[in-house]
């Protein structure tokens, strides 16, 4: 297992981005890391380089996430960097848009531009899925994708999932809803049953003992949820308040 670039909640932090760009002693334009389940590296940056790495995409958030970094150069791994301003004009709502329409459940990204050694470097971060295993939904020639397929990353490669991986993967979201309807049960027990709700987050319905309202569906994709113990009071989203007494 390959878990040392991002332990953090911040992919992009110093460590990760040092761990990233260490370069060999007396060569500094030649970088030590090598590709693997969690990197893969490109020369220059376009959509349609995102494109033909959809596969990759979807092996990142399969495994334990990952970085596609653009601006190096392979054998050797040079740091070249990347010039223009396709990386820092990227749209969120394309890559997503491209990404939702290859793949469910949806692969979560972040982008960050480096500066080292007097060049810019373009780093996607794919997420770690939290709704494994992600699909492919349709074929797409220029990533080698087909529908149906399952797509995990191994040492550097971003290949269709192998059984024991599969297994692995299944057994995991399984524990993951064990623990979750422990957590469930377990809140439920110190609340009360008597004074719980259930909030049906597609539908908005939220229901209890003394009865039920409704959220507006324009609001539901605006829901943000906080994770437990982390709090940030500057760049946060929004938060939606209900007050008064709900009917």
């Amino acid at each position: 297992m390959t878990r040392s670039l991002a332990e953090t909640d911040n992919p992009f932090s110093e460590n990760a981005l040092k761990e990233i760009f260490k370069v060999k002693a007396g060569k500094p334009s030649v970088i030590v890391s090598r590709e693997n389940n969690r990197l893969e590296f490109r020369e220059t940056f376009s959509l349609n380089a995102c494109k033909d790495k959809l596969r990759t995409f979807a092996a990142f958030a399969n495994n334990q996430g990952g970085y596609l970094v653009f601006g190096v150069k392979d054998r050797p791994r040079t740091l070249i960097g990347i010039t223009g301003t396709a990386f820092d004009d990227l749209k969120t709502e394309k890559l997503t848009g491209m990404l939702n329409e290859y793949f469910a459940p949806e692969i979560h990204w972040a982008a960050h531009e480096y500066e080292f050694e007097g060049m810019t470097f373009g780093l996607l971060y794919v997420h770690e899925s939290q709704a494994k295993p992600v699909v492919c939904l349709k074929h797409c020639d220029a990533a080698k994708c087909k529908e149906g397929e399952i797509y995990y990353r191994y040492r550097g490669r971003s290949e269709a999932i192998r059984y024991p991986e599969l297994r692995e993967l299944l057994d995991e979201v399984r524990n993951q809803e064990r623990a979750l309807w422990m957590k469930f049960l377990e809140n439920i027990a110190k609340i009360g049953v008597q004074n719980v709700a259930i909030m049906d987050t597609l539908t908005g319905e939220v229901t209890g003992r003394s009865g039920s309202f409704l959220i507006d569906e324009a609001l539901l994709p605006k829901i943000s949820f906080i994770k437990e113990g982390h709090f940030v009071e500057s760049k946060a989203a929004p938060a939606l308040k209900l007050i008064g007494d709900v009917e």
